[in-house]
């Protein structure tokens, strides 16, 4: 019965966000078209030719781009939420536990109000473990692999859960956006597009660092990017002001900590 309701549960979430995904194609894609337009307009009234026809080609790019990233979110969503029906269906998923009492305290503190905790699940993913599937957020719900989990079902690695409650975050923010996005920037780093090369592979897309100096905002970076400056906003244990000359990271990551915290930090 625990696993029926379990299995009824991750469905309705499932189908809330697959909603939420397809219904945002709609006002998004003539935003999006009517920004570039706008944009094409005041580089021609500028002269600018290169200008309005980079904007004008974005008109139509940009919109399709959006709307196929759209349905791709809802498109994990559903094959999530299968995956959890056929592990609660045949009992190799157990049902996702809430935040404990200690992480809800911790999170309270770094996000403020700008994070509903009592709706965040974390999931034992046997299912994605067999599949080597790393871990990941998909709406609500982050999905560690049995071994990130010690004896009393606590998480092995703050850091990493740090990280997924970001992505949280920014479903909370943004919707499913965060999953194509973070998707498409671990390809393009795993193809060596990545400005920032250190590993040559898929973790070139979280390191933020290089993105700071070159003067890159907090809401310009891709979503892996963003959840390690809030893993290590999370992180902080002393006010910049109370270090010695502190360095440019350490004031990025005091400033997002703080924005953060005040639920002003914007996607």
């Amino acid at each position: 019965m625990k696993m029926r309701t379990a299995a009824w549960k991750d469905s309705s979430r499932a189908a809330v966000g697959v909603f939420d995904d397809v219904w945002h194609i709609f006002p998004d894609v003539p935003l999006l078209a009517l920004r570039h337009l706008d944009r094409s307009s005041v580089a021609l009234s500028g002269r600018n030719p290169k200008g309005f026809c980079f904007a004008l080609l974005f008109a139509f790019l940009h919109p399709f781009a959006r709307a196929v990233g759209r349905i791709f979110d809802a498109l994990i969503r559903i094959v999530r939420a299968a995956a959890n029906l056929y592990g609660r269906l045949f009992q190799i998923q157990p049902p996702p536990r809430p935040l404990s009492s200690q992480e809800q305290t911790r999170y309270a503190s770094a996000f403020g109000s700008s994070l509903a905790l009592d709706r965040v699940l974390v999931q034992e993913d046997r299912i994605g473990e067999y599949l080597r599937i790393h871990p990941h957020v998909v709406g609500d719900t982050i999905y560690l692999p049995s071994y990130c989990f010690d004896v009393k079902g606590g998480v092995r690695d703050q850091g990493l859960l740090d990280h997924e409650m970001a992505h949280v975050w920014q479903h909370q923010k943004a919707g499913g956006l965060y999953i194509h996005r973070s998707v498409w920037a671990q390809i393009r780093a795993s193809l060596g597009l990545m400005k920032t090369r250190v590993h040559g592979d898929a973790r070139d897309a979280y390191i933020w660092e290089h993105s700071v100096v070159r003067g890159v905002s907090f809401e310009r970076m891709n979503p892996e990017q963003q959840a390690e400056v809030i893993r290590h906003a999370i992180a902080r244990q002393k006010p910049v002001g109370e270090r010695m000359a502190p360095s440019l990271h350490d004031r990025f990551v005091a400033h997002v900590a703080e924005e953060l915290s005040s639920g002003r930090l914007g996607l």
